[in-house]
């Protein structure tokens, strides 16, 4: 934006020099010094002048004079007059020649560009009054003529739009275009998807040879440019110049083209032509024939849509009966193989595809398991597993997202290997996910389509199957674990009789005895009784607090007191207290804990009943002259829990009777005791280890184990090192 320019006139050269070179160009405005009335009127008349600061005392003309010849002149400048103090009569003389405003001098600099501002504001303000006026009437002219012609345009328009029948839609917008332009000819092209090329539509004026051109490329043509870029081309030769050449054998002196769009994507190319004259296309025409090939566009659209409607609506009832039974069979059934089963042959009558598959996901293994799958001759894949991210499969686990896979082997996030062991050749996929509240639970996958390529529809019509099937198999999961609850209530329950029995069995008996007078005969044999009684009640007491462990657990009842914790003060604490039991069976205890291991951030009370728990379970399992081993080490980054955490791995093994490979899964679980004979002969609850690692998981850590029947096991827990440590 150009700075606005004042005009300075002043007979001082001092004020002339310090108020035109110094002042106000600070302030970003550009100065013109006069210092004559006569100089000031010559700049007047040869300068675009923005405002005038005029001194009423001029050594030729004075100020007064000057307004006067501006007046004369009509040259309307703003004109602020400077007058010394005292000569307000003057000021008063010039607003009634035209002055705009005064400045008495010596004058306050802030206060000058004030009046300066104020009224170069008024001079913005009139210019871009006149500038709105100008274009307001340019305004009224073109929508005049807009009008003028889009009342012959909506005409067109309707009579194209009314109709339904696609070959009179397209003839009657070729007529339109001929009609509005004024052209000899007339042509519409539209997209051939199979060749992608364009195909003659309809045509009017053209002559039989040109007639026969009933395709055209879309790179090396006139009119394939217009569909490609998409944009209007307007163009015309001289008499004394080669005509234009559309294609082989169609010539033209004037060639006016525009794209219809739908929705923002090329369909087709309506043209127009002067084939005989050189008549060029105006500018006019080209918004008229484009608003014609909008109406065109959408008419064809519609017609379209008609034409399709039926085929639609048939495929649409198909699909959705094919959707009723899926729904209505998985919402009948509660059996997840049955499920499965049912899944698998509906599936494959709605979607017309060599095979597919059904995938779950094992959380807590990280890893997808088929479950279900038809591969026609070839081997069935249930079984076969996939690591998390794995496979086209894994990846759509990890986004949640459809995807659909042209050519499989081509595609780095294939799977082969599955391939390899059934036979099959998977050339194309879609697979979706299963969702449930966000949460995948697995992913459906359709491999080879037979008649074509997997397309957006049949992502939404797989998507719609996988909502239902995910409900189904979320309810058989519910219905599973609602099962199992119960299941686990009941032997709860029966657990609870037995372990209350024992104690309250002999808690009564040798109260009886007591009571009866059996055991006064002597003062130890009553001592042994109370002390039967005693031990029965610590065991009923040890039971109810392991039981209070676990409801504090699952309700998040259970506070943890976090504080440095030194484990190898831990593991002398908890040994020490079994040492004579340990030498009793003659057992061999190693201990290898480092003075320098780091502290762990952790609840002292709470970690050493973990690792009691370790340490009683390997003392009870082990054999005499067994071997048992505390050890402990720090690592850094291996477990995810808490991420730039470093960890100490606490381990307790020992060479006992191991654990067999079928009650491995099932360590955990509560009540929990293998059939073992040694493991039936031994007191014990089954609550212990199922405490331990939900304390363990409390502090952020994770417990496992390793076993081998007859060899023995290794209980390892991890725990955060504390942070007074890092």
């Amino acid at each position: 934006m150009c700075p606005e320019r004042i005009l300075v006139v002043d007979d001082n050269a001092e004020f002339l020099s310090l108020l035109s070179e110094d002042i106000l160009p600070q302030f970003g405005y550009e100065t013109l010094p006069a210092a004559t009335g006569n100089d000031a009127l010559s700049l007047l008349v040869d300068e675009e002048l923005d405002l005038v600061l005029l001194d009423v005392q001029l050594p030729d003309i004075s100020g007064l004079e000057v307004l006067q010849e501006l007046q004369r002149r009509q040259l309307e400048i703003p004109v602020v007059v400077m007058t010394a103090y005292g000569s307000e009569s003057i000021a008063v003389e010039a607003f009634r020649l035209g002055a705009k405003d005064y400045l008495i001098k010596p004058f306050d600099t802030n206060l000058a560009l004030a009046t300066i501002e104020r009224q170069l504001d008024q001079v913005r303000l009139q210019r871009e009054k006149e500038r709105l006026s100008r274009e307001l009437e340019r305004a009224r002219l073109d929508l005049e003529q807009r009008l003028r012609e889009l009342t012959v345009l909506f005409g067109v328009g309707k009579s194209v739009t009314s109709l339904l029948e696609l070959n009179k839609v397209l003839q009657r917008v070729v007529e339109a275009a001929v009609f509005i332009t004024k052209a000899e000819e007339g042509a519409l092209w539209l997209l051939e998807p199979d060749t992608d090329g364009l195909l003659l539509r309809a045509e009017k004026g053209l002559e039989q040879g040109r007639a026969r051109v009933v395709e055209l490329a879309i790179e090396d043509s006139l009119i394939g440019q217009v569909f490609r870029d998409p944009s209007p081309l307007r163009i015309a030769t001289r008499s004394d110049e080669n005509p234009l050449k559309l294609s082989t054998d169609y010539l033209a002196r004037a060639l006016l083209a525009v794209p219809m769009l739908t929705k923002g994507r090329s369909i087709g190319v309506l043209s127009v032509a002067n084939r005989t004259h050189g008549s060029e296309f105006t500018v006019n025409n080209e918004a008229m024939l484009q608003a014609l090939a909008d109406f065109a566009a959408i008419a064809i659209e519609n017609a379209q849509v008609y034409q399709a409607t039926d085929r639609a609506l048939a495929q649409r009832v198909e699909e959705l009966t094919h959707l009723y039974d899926i729904a209505r069979n998985v919402a009948s059934t509660l059996d997840r193989d049955k499920l499965f089963d049912l899944l698998t042959a509906q599936i494959s009558d709605m979607f017309h595809v060599e095979a597919g598959s059904l995938l779950l996901l094992d959380e807590e293994a990280e890893e997808l398991r088929f479950v279900a799958s038809w591969l026609g001759e070839h081997k069935p894949l249930r079984g076969i597993k996939l690591a998390l991210g794995q496979g086209i499969a894994g990846q759509v686990v990890l986004s949640q997202e459809p995807t659909i896979v042209h050519d499989a082997y081509s595609d780095p996030n294939f799977y082969s290997q599955v391939d390899e062991e059934t036979g099959f050749v998977t050339r194309s996929i879609l697979c979706v996910p299963l969702l449930v509240q966000e949460r995948c639970i697995g992913v459906i996958e359709l491999l080879n389509k037979l008649d074509g390529h997997f397309n957006q529809e049949d992502e939404e019509r797989l998507c719609n199957v996988a909502s239902s099937v995910a409900v189904a198999l979320e309810n058989t999961r519910l219905y599973q674990e609602a099962k199992e609850l119960h299941e686990a209530k009941s032997r709860f329950v029966a657990t609870m009789a037995t372990q209350l029995r024992s104690p309250l069995t002999a808690i009564k008996g040798y109260s009886d005895m007591i009571l009866s007078g059996v055991l006064a005969e002597s003062e130890e044999t009553q001592i042994e009784g109370i002390k039967q009684i005693n031990a029965n009640a610590d065991h009923l007491i040890t039971l109810m607090e392991d039981l209070l462990d676990i409801a504090r657990l699952e309700t998040g009842e259970t506070q943890l007191d976090l504080r440095p914790v030194s484990l190898r003060d831990s593991t002398i604490q908890i040994v020490s207290s079994l040492e004579q039991r340990l030498k009793d069976k003659e057992l061999r205890l190693t201990v290898k804990v480092s003075q320098r291991l780091p502290l762990v951030s952790a609840d002292q009370a709470r970690i050493n009943q973990v690792l009691s728990s370790l340490l009683m379970n390997a003392y009870l399992y082990t054999l005499p002259k067994g071997r048992i081993t505390i050890e402990a080490q720090s690592q850094s980054g291996r477990w995810p829990q808490r991420e730039g955490d470093d960890w100490v791995i606490m381990s307790v093994s020992d060479t006992g009777i191991g654990i067999a490979p079928e009650d491995q899964p099932k360590v955990f679980e509560r009540f929990f005791r293998a059939d073992h004979p040694l493991v039936q002969h031994r007191p014990g609850r089954g609550l212990s280890l199922s405490i331990a690692k939900s304390l363990v998981e409390l502090h952020g850590g994770r417990i496992w184990f390793e076993s081998e029947p007859g060899k023995g096991s290794t209980f390892s827990f991890s725990l955060p090192i504390a942070q007074a440590n890092m």
